[in-house]
């Protein structure tokens, strides 16, 4: 990133991005993952949603086309592993 110039990540070290997850100041150029500046939670399930804006972005540069799709975030999400659950069915039923 620092030979693309100045300024391109914020204090915390994340990437400045546009609203199509293009870095600040380089068209063409796009980001995706924990690296991006954007207010959520860092989780890999968040990177199908940024995946989808990226390669529709990416495609129409390559077209000669401005990026269209927008990133608007994805939901936050928990998970909570409860471990192998066991039934037990009494015999005499």
């Amino acid at each position: 990133m620092k030979t693309l110039g100045e300024g391109l990540v914020n204090s915390h070290g994340y990437v400045k991005v546009t609203e199509h997850l293009e870095i600040s100041g380089h068209p063409g150029v796009f980001a995706l993952g924990d690296i991006i500046d954007w207010n959520e939670q860092k989780q890999a399930a968040k990177g199908g949603a940024q995946v989808g804006v990226v390669t529709a972005n990416l495609l129409s540069f390559v077209s000669g086309a401005e990026p269209k799709k927008v990133y608007k975030g994805s939901p936050e999400l928990i998970v909570i592993p409860i471990g192998k659950v066991c039934v037990h069915i009494p015999m005499d039923m």
